[in-house]
């Protein structure tokens, strides 16, 4: 067990981030003990509550996922014991613990791709970011959905560089396969429009392993099986949960939306309330369009699912958009992050890290204060 923390594998680096993991956590600790459960909790928790005390029928099935989840851990509240802090976060414990799940794979991936500069850059921005604080503390859909996306788009990039090796991968790769099916039942569970970002996802396998195409295929009928699985026990073993006219929260694209500037309206003022945030954003997709060397795959790609993720909120009505705004902002910090790795490199590196440890730190700051406002 000791070589799991020998200085190669857990060294300064990792200390870092370990520390950020936990400040991220004690800002989600802090939420859960202030925060009251909002009524849109209560629905998920017990969907008929609100809806007889408006004297109207609650819908079947809100979010299958996250009515499973909170379902789940209501059996170890202590009931008689009411709405008291602990309850709280016993109840939002699962949420808890996929948004952390999140924080873990972003920086996994960014410094696996980045280096520590990337993953740094990376988990700043999320750990320090309130919408990822207010995810990882409430019972909501969004928190486990941006998780699963995340998780199955880089774990479908996984799977398909694994393809290169000379010898039978298939077999090899079922923890990767688990995992992606776990992320697509998950997703598309919590948020059924979360399916569309499957075929994106296996997209980028079929294009990084050109080579082997029925290699790729089955592993990504395999995960599309696990998933459907995974899905089913979500759904409490009945996928009727999923289908539009038993959950509000399926496939609601509608297209006249995108001509319309409130939804513009919308993106924009979603934006501009991470002013930092988009600050950087802004700067990367400069040195992108100017600078050849940052264009390459592990900045391209995450870039793609960001752009998708938008357009699709733009499509969708209000919450539904802008659950996908959030789901697209850990693609973006990846973005950002490598292609600030890449002009860390260049000739003037302690002009670029002075500023952008000024941004970071203003993110910071500007965060935690607005998150205790709120």
């Amino acid at each position: 067990m000791l070589r799991y923390f020998s200085r190669e594998r857990f060294g300064f680096p990792q200390a870092i981030g370990a520390l950020l993991l936990l400040a991220f956590i004690m800002q989600c600790l802090w939420f859960c003990a202030k925060a009251p459960l909002a009524e849109s909790e209560v629905g998920y928790i017990h969907p008929q509550t609100v809806y007889w005390a408006r004297g109207t029928d609650a819908p079947s099935i809100i979010s299958p996922a996250t009515h499973t989840l909170a379902a789940l851990a209501l059996n170890f509240t202590a009931q008689q014991a009411g709405e008291s802090a602990w309850n709280r976060l016993i109840l939002r414990f699962p949420f808890l613990l996929m948004a952390t799940a999140l924080a873990a794979s972003l920086w996994y991936v960014s410094r696996r791709l980045f280096s520590n500069a990337g993953g740094y850059v990376a988990m700043i921005l999320y750990v320090f970011s309130p919408w990822a604080v207010i995810y990882g503390a409430t019972v909501q859909p969004g928190g486990p959905a941006s998780w699963a996306v995340f998780g199955m788009v880089f774990t479908g990039i996984a799977v398909a560089h694994t393809l290169y090796a000379p010898r039978e991968v298939v077999l090899r790769n079922w923890k990767r396969i688990l995992l992606l099916g776990i992320s697509i039942g998950l997703a598309v569970s919590s948020i059924f429009a979360s399916v569309l970002l499957v075929p994106a996802a296996f997209c980028f396998v079929l294009y990084l392993a050109p080579h082997r195409r029925g290699a790729a295929l089955t592993i990504c009928a395999a995960a599309c099986a696990l998933g459907l699985l995974v899905a089913w026990i979500l759904c409490e073993f009945d996928l009727r949960a999923l289908l539009p006219d038993q959950n509000h929260m399926a496939l609601h694209i509608s297209p006249n939306l995108y001509g319309t500037w409130i939804s513009y309206s919308l993106l924009g003022r979603f934006l501009t309330e991470m002013p930092s945030v988009l600050a950087l954003l802004v700067a990367a997709l400069v040195a992108f369009v100017a600078w050849p060397k940052t264009r390459y795959f592990s900045t391209t790609a995450p870039l793609m699912i960001f752009v998708l993720l938008l357009l699709l909120g733009i499509g969708m009505p209000h919450q539904g958009g802008i659950d996908f705004f959030r789901m697209a902002l850990p693609f973006a910090y990846v973005f950002i992050a490598g292609v600030f790795a890449d002009l860390l490199q260049t000739k003037w590196p302690e002009l670029i890290l002075a500023v952008l440890a000024a941004v970071l730190l203003t993110h910071a700051i500007f965060s935690v204060v607005g998150l205790a406002k709120m």
